[in-house]
């Protein structure tokens, strides 16, 4: 039984790490020109995708395992959908 907590603990820290690079991305491409440099534009013009990709289905994936941990307000989950949905507005509001 062990085992099984260490790897929640372990895919809820995997989570959030993914939501704050998704975050990073995100303001990076609003608040940034990173095309001035062009080995970061290419950087992100290839991380475009999966950035996308996390954002529509990290949301759906964290709320689900939110609910399945019961709503706790210190779980990882709980921050990681604060991060995703501050930086969609924050995208939303300076673009």
């Amino acid at each position: 039984m062990p085992g099984h907590i260490i790897s929640a603990t372990k895919k809820a820290n995997t989570i959030l790490l993914l939501s704050v690079g998704v975050a990073v991305f995100w303001l990076m491409g609003s608040l940034l020109n990173v095309y001035s440099i062009p080995v970061i534009g290419a950087i992100f013009e290839m991380a475009w995708l999966p950035a996308v990709i996390l954002t529509v289905l990290l949301p759906i994936m964290v709320l689900t395992f939110w609910i399945k941990q019961g709503f706790r307000y210190k779980s990882p989950y709980f921050y990681s959908i604060l991060i995703i949905v501050a930086a969609i507005l924050i995208r939303l509001i300076f673009s």
